[in-house]
């Protein structure tokens, strides 16, 4: 980590921010590549991430089990995602290998049923797990995870290897790089929109699992983290004096800032640059415009053309600005950034 920098400015001093919320932290964060780890424009970074040890000790108390407790995984019939004939405490299992808070699956609500002595939770379980709209509504909805209803339901009595067979494995996320490997070849920053908000189960905050990590991270700390390159390939067309019309929907400015970081760079080399047309929208422009300060100075180098939209700013109006005849079209598929 070189910094890790918030990009947001408080929106409660602007009288004309009106009819949504502000927007949770956002941060622009700069990783140090290792040596002869490169990447390429328009390219991920897959972060593998690790449970928070608040939600680890969750659900360790809930199956009770102490998180320094050392369990060994089964050289036979190991799943996949776990090391097999393994040692590993309790806490390494829960925070670095499973998912704990994902939806419970009508399977998972069976399992626990019949996990259970109690008979009213045994029908309340069947009924959710059988009733398609139930299901959808008050667990998948609500997303309940398999801890969430062990709390729930304190009769159920999983054992931590049933509990373990039930979570899905650990999944890296995957963020869009917002910068040039012309410009910076040797560091990616990362644009990432946090995740906090109160649980759709009511119990207790959701926050999303590799944001809360990225969000903490200090200058020196270590990612563990790989390139990905997507497929299809996402990228600026080759030809800098080709043309691009590129739409942000939602969060999808990140690759984008790395598109016209290239096209900068190509120009300051003194290639051929066209101007290129960036559609893209936040709340508020004294608010949530990222690297305002980059697209300007981009914008007024020649290197592209903003056309914004403020879902939240008093009285704006979209303007109607005609495209180019020939253009490259990138429109940015969502990712977590």
């Amino acid at each position: 980590m070189v910094h890790n920098r918030e990009l947001l400015k408080d929106a409660d001093a602007l009288p004309d921010f009106t009819g949504t919320r502000a927007r949770a932290s956002t941060r622009d964060i700069l990783l140090e590549l290792p040596e002869g780890m490169d990447y390429q424009t328009g390219d991920h970074l897959a972060v593998y991430p690790t449970n928070r040890e608040d939600l680890v000790n969750r659900a360790c108390r809930r199956l009770h089990v102490p998180p320094s407790e050392l369990v060994l995984t089964d050289n036979q019939r190991c799943p996949a995602h776990l090391p097999p004939g393994t040692t590993l405490s309790v806490g390494q299992l829960l925070g670095q290998f499973l998912e704990l808070q994902e939806p419970a699956s009508p399977r998972d609500l069976r399992v626990l049923a019949a996990d259970s002595s109690c008979t009213q939770t045994r029908d309340s379980l069947t009924q959710l797990a059988e009733n398609h709209e139930r299901y959808h509504q008050e667990i998948h909805g609500q997303r309940q995870s398999v801890l969430d209803l062990l709390e729930h339901y304190p009769a159920v009595e999983l054992p931590l290897e049933v509990f373990a067979a039930l979570c899905l494995p650990l999944r890296p996320r995957f963020y869009s790089i917002s910068s040039s490997a012309l410009a910076h070849p040797n560091q990616i920053r990362l644009t990432v929109g946090t995740r906090a908000a109160p649980a759709r189960s009511g119990r207790g905050e959701y926050r999303g699992v590799a944001t809360s990590l990225l969000k903490d991270l200090d200058p020196g700390d270590e990612v563990l983290a790989e390139i990905r390159t997507p497929t299809p390939p996402f990228a600026p067309v080759a030809d800098p004096a080709q043309p691009m019309i590129l739409i942000g929907a939602g969060t999808g400015l990140a690759p984008f800032r790395a598109f016209l970081e290239e096209r900068n760079r190509q120009r300051e080399q003194g290639q051929c640059v066209a101007s290129n047309q960036l559609f893209t929208g936040c709340r508020h422009p004294d608010h949530d415009r990222l690297y305002a300060h980059d697209m300007d100075h981009w914008q007024e180098q020649g290197v592209v053309t903003i056309h914004p939209a403020y879902s939240a700013l008093a009285d704006y109006r979209q303007r109607s600005v005609p495209a180019p005849s020939r253009i490259h079209i990138c429109r940015c598929r969502r990712t977590e950034s």
